[in-house]
């Protein structure tokens, strides 16, 4: 992911003031790598087999060969960035109305592609982060702590979709 700025330059004419945006590039490289990584994984379950002692019948329960290809279908999903500015949009739906919780928006006039996606910039701040500067003010720890608990509950059992992206932004909700 890259930050950039968008600058509006009409001449003059109903200039827009610049735009801080995100834009995601999907390496060229990166379907090579994920691929090599799942065949190691698979490569990994089948060997496990052959574990001395007894200890993968009692694994097998867990079914890791079909773990590892419901991994590698969910993972392989994302390469196509055009869903990702699909989900975008369903998560901005779903909680519009709510000051506290942002995603980004589609950038108008960057419609994505399978590789790239231009989005509106959301400052943020890591959760430990967060907690590390504000480990003395435990109204702001509770609100944060009960507003994510509040947006991951509304995707789970409202929304049946399920995003992993929380940032506390300033910690104000």
């Amino acid at each position: 992911m890259y930050r950039g700025r968008l600058v509006n330059n009409n001449n003059g004419k109903n200039e827009k003031p610049p735009q801080d945006v995100a834009v995601k590039v999907l390496h060229p490289a990166v379907q090579d790598d994920i691929d090599a990584d799942l065949d190691l994984m698979r490569l990994a379950v089948r060997a496990s087999k052959y574990i001395p002692f007894g200890v993968f019948p009692s694994l097998k329960w867990l079914n890791l060969e079909g773990g590892v290809e419901e991994f590698a279908h969910l993972l392989k999903l994302q390469l196509d960035l055009r869903r990702e500015a699909a989900n975008l949009e369903r998560f901005n739906e779903n909680f519009r109305g709510d000051e506290c919780i942002e995603f980004p928006k589609l950038v108008p006039g960057f419609a994505p592609t399978e590789n790239i996606l231009v989005e509106s910039f959301c400052e943020g701040v890591p959760v430990l982060e967060f907690c590390r500067n504000n480990r003395d003010n435990q109204e702001a720890l509770t609100r944060m702590c009960n507003k994510a608990i509040e947006a991951v509950c509304h995707m789970i059992f409202l929304d049946n979709f399920v995003h992993g992206d929380l940032h506390p932004g300033n910690g104000e909700c």
